[in-house]
């Protein structure tokens, strides 16, 4: 929780309100401070909101834009730390609460998280509003954890489909002779998908106007729901003509981008129609000030007519109908676009167009996501034939997905001995490779190891089989016959000359 560089609570590594929005106080006639306090549950520093009350009003209010769009496709997580230092002659007059303003397309709400008030109620006077108690109310000098969905709240009282969480305020308040409020917050986090409503799923009826990428200029609606879409029902319409231009932007909270990151953009368009002069591209901005820009569409001199000298133009640029697959790390492309390795933040991500005088863009977006890439996905581990018999090869085949996928390896070990890699071949969307055959009884043991760029390593289940014994040999089977006969007549000797024959003697 810091006010750009001037912490005020938290750490700068911690907590994602940490890296946007600003924070301010208000003070009437009676003292109130915001300051750092050493009392922590992370970091260095928690914040401390103080209201002192000598008969006036005395109120302390932190606030930081959130602006995020939040649905049940889209789930939302608010979560923070904090504790009660100080809280005296506590009046229906003395109270704290976290409130987070939201709307959708008709309605604006509130949703209250409250911490302590003086009387007998939690209520504030706000017909509709969701007033929570959060766990710890009223409870002095210990650190509690309140972790809610702000969609999930606001939907127990008031249905709707999504919310856009506009801003969080923090807000402590006295106004009785005496009372004081001293508050800790710490470790404050808000997480939700990384791009708003990424399927386009939650967004208004068609032909409406998109209430994602809000921040545009220039005359509107130019980017609007349509049924047009790659997957479900629901996808994004751009259209410009004639000397029109769109912008729209989201932003982002604390999301590093460095040599250990493994972070891509991965989104599907198709340009529906290219009339003319246009330009279309996706622009990245990083705290550092650094730009770099993925060009769709180039009617231009890119370099010299708009100004971006770092850019990437993909290999589908102005290719209509057809819908295609950006992906993209931005890791590497950041090298290769400046030469050395990332240290830093993502700020904005911005969709850009232009049709010049006389042109005509329409283009399709669908599935924009956002994402770090932990490590590779395996599935569908299969062995062909299910049942192998003595000295027969068995082909290991594996569904592997990473973007930045780099070895798949099988390993196999038989009857416990040392394990044995096999570099696996991608064949027809999977990976293969073969178990040599191995002799009857044996048991092989093997499992499907992938790993990405990254280093990232991901490893399926161990799979076995034990190859069957193979029956007798039939000359074995003659000679044992054989020395069952052989034995058989010695018995009979012998049961002659011990106990027949003496029978037999004269007396």
């Amino acid at each position: 929780m810091v006010n750009d560089t001037v912490i005020i609570g938290g750490s700068t590594e911690n907590g994602d309100f940490n890296s946007f929005g600003s924070w301010y106080l208000y003070s009437s006639n009676d003292p109130a401070d915001i300051s750092q306090s050493s009392a922590r549950q992370e970091g260095d520093w928690s914040l401390n909101a103080t209201s002192i009350s000598n008969g006036n009003v005395s109120y302390a209010s932190i606030t930081v834009p959130i602006e995020r769009w939040v649905s049940s496709l889209n789930p939302d997580r608010f979560s923070f730390q904090w504790m009660i230092d100080d809280l005296g002659q506590a009046s229906e007059f003395t109270y704290a609460f976290v409130s987070v303003n939201c709307m959708n397309d008709t309605t604006e709400w509130n949703v209250y998280y409250v911490l302590c008030r003086g009387g007998t109620t939690n209520e504030f006077g706000y017909p509709g509003a969701p007033m929570i108690n959060a766990t710890g109310f009223n409870v002095t000098g210990q650190w509690n954890t309140l972790e809610r969905s702000i969609f999930d709240d606001l939907n127990a009282v008031n249905q709707t489909d999504f919310l856009i969480v506009d801003n969080i305020q923090l807000y402590v308040y006295t106004r009785t002779p005496g009372a004081r409020i001293s508050i800790l917050f710490d470790d404050m986090t808000f997480t939700s998908a990384a791009l708003d409503d990424m399927s386009y799923e939650d967004q208004v009826g068609v032909g409406e106007e998109l209430w994602t990428w809000r921040m545009t200029y220039g005359p509107s609606p130019y980017f609007t729901v349509t049924d047009s879409a790659r997957t479900g029902s629901k996808a994004a319409n751009l259209t410009l003509i004639d000397g029109t231009q769109f912008q729209g932007i989201q932003s982002f909270p604390y999301r590093p981008v460095t040599r250990y990151t493994d972070t891509f953009l991965d989104m599907y368009w198709r340009i529906e129609d290219l009339t003319g002069v246009n330009v279309l591209l996706i622009e990245l901005y990083f705290s550092g000030g650094e730009g770099m820009a993925y060009i769709l569409a180039n009617g231009t001199n890119v370099e010299t007519a708009n100004g971006w000298d770092h850019y990437i133009i993909v290999p589908e640029v102005n290719t209509v109908g057809v819908w295609n697959n950006l992906v993209r790390n931005l890791h590497d492309d950041y090298v290769t676009l400046f030469g050395s390795e990332p240290d830093t933040t993502l700020e904005e991500i911005l969709i850009i167009a232009e049709a010049y005088p006389g042109a005509r863009i329409e283009v399709l977006f669908d599935d924009v996501y956002f994402y770090d890439d932990p490590a590779p996905e395996i599935s569908n581990v299969e062995q062909s034939p299910s049942e192998p018999g003595a000295n027969e090869d068995v082909n290991v085949a594996a569904e592997v997905y990473d973007p930045s996928l780099a070895t798949v390896t099988l390993y196999y070990q038989v009857d416990g001995g040392t394990w044995t890699d096999i570099e696996m071949t991608l064949i027809d969307g999977t990976y293969n490779a073969t178990i040599p055959g191995q002799v009857g009884g044996a048991m092989v043991e093997y499992y499907v190891e992938a790993a990405d760029a990254f280093e990232n390593v991901a490893q399926s289940e161990h799979f076995d089989y034990t190859l069957p014994t193979p029956p007798p040999d039939s000359g074995w089977l003659l000679l044992v016959a054989g020395g069952g006969a052989a034995a058989a007549v010695v018995v009979v000797v012998i049961v002659y000359l011990k106990v027949i024959r003496p029978k037999q003697a004269p007396e």
